[in-house]
């Protein structure tokens, strides 16, 4: 996968992000449903705080997803989000044109203890990394705006490659 490429399929699925909180309502976006983790707020505050700890390791070349500050005003105003969210875009959109940086990933993996592992990884791959974790978190999203009965898109919070299968499955009826 090219950088234009990743870059592109996560500007996508932001922007779907973006359209479906527009005209959401501010109850909904904080409610918290019982069936799931978390608000539509909180699932749309992890994404966009993945995409700040990417951009915040880029000029150092360490990338660490685990300290991310947790800002509950995402969880709250659906227009801080959108604002945010308008801002990533732009972000992704200037890298367009860099190099496929060489990059460490460091994290915790395990909730047994603090030892912190470290790999090698490049920009594309985290922005591969970084798109499949939007598209886990928009089928959460779509899950609760489905049981509140609000009209999402088929294709939302869908992986690419499950989209591809449906594809071909339609055609070879």
């Amino acid at each position: 996968m090219s950088l234009q490429s990743a870059v592109s399929a996560n500007c996508d699925s932001l922007l779907e992000i973006k359209s479906q909180l527009s005209g959401l309502s501010s109850s909904l976006y904080t409610r918290k449903p019982q069936y799931t983790g978390g608000s539509i707020g909180v699932h749309v505050r992890h994404i966009i705080e993945h995409y700040h700890m990417l951009f915040d390791g880029l000029p150092g070349g360490m990338i660490c997803y685990d300290n991310r500050v947790r800002n509950s005003l995402l969880e709250q105003s659906s227009a801080a989000v959108l604002s945010a969210l308008a801002g990533i875009v732009s972000r992704l959109q200037a890298l367009i044109g860099e190099k496929n940086h060489s990059l460490t990933l460091k994290a915790v993996v395990s909730g047994c203890s603090d030892e912190q592992l470290s790999t090698q990884t490049t920009l594309v791959r985290e922005l591969m990394f970084i798109h499949s974790h939007t598209l886990h978190h928009q089928a959460i999203i779509a899950m609760i705006l489905k049981a509140e009965s609000v009209d999402i898109s088929d294709n939302f919070g869908v992986a690419p490659a499950t989209l591809q299968f449906r594809k071909s499955a339609s055609n070879d009826r």
